[in-house]
């Protein structure tokens, strides 16, 4: 939280973990919109989107990528989450 208040005008994209150590993702994301309203989430989890929805981690239309994740493909999910 402090990066993103340090920076928040320069960043435009979050990427994630959805389950992290103290904060999850999710509530990440909450706290740092409440800050910034137009910032850009994709979420990483090694859980399928279907499970993380069903647990409520994450809601239907929310970017998630699954892990492991290769470079061209967070690249790719990159360009086009930016470019919505």
């Amino acid at each position: 939280m402090s990066r993103f208040r340090e920076n928040k005008d320069s960043i435009r994209l979050l990427i994630l973990d959805v389950i992290m150590p103290g904060k999850g993702g999710r509530e990440t994301y909450e706290e740092i919109k409440g800050l910034r309203q137009d910032i850009k989430v994709v979420f990483m989890s090694g859980y399928t989107a279907d499970i993380l929805q069903g647990k409520g981690f994450v809601e239907k239309g929310m970017e998630v990528i699954a892990k492991p994740v290769s470079p061209h493909v967070l690249l790719g999910k990159v360009r086009e989450v930016l470019d919505q």
